[in-house]
């Protein structure tokens, strides 16, 4: 919005626009599909019907039972996903 508003494209004031984006059916990409991700994608796929993709060092096969979550490569990932989550842990 600062860069429409600093080109001068910004002329009079609507409150829902640049909300974001519709996330009904769209993908959702998780780097990092531990306990917390699946948390978050169970609610995505219920709320949404989001596809979920994920990259992770292992597979995990309850994502992919419960949600048909799809283990992918990490360009895959970023290629594909319309919203991108990073959960990760040190």
């Amino acid at each position: 919005m600062h860069k429409r508003i600093a080109k001068g494209e910004w002329t009079f004031f609507r409150p829902k626009a640049d909300l974001g984006i519709e996330l009904k059916n769209k993908t959702l990409g998780i780097f990092g599909l531990g306990r917390i991700g699946l948390q978050m994608a169970m609610r995505c796929k219920g709320a949404y019907n989001m596809k979920i993709i994920y990259h992770n060092r292992k597979p995990n096969r309850d994502a992919e039972k419960l949600l048909g979550a799809s283990l992918v490569s990490f360009d895959e990932l970023l290629s594909q996903s319309d919203v991108l989550s990073a959960a990760l842990c040190f």
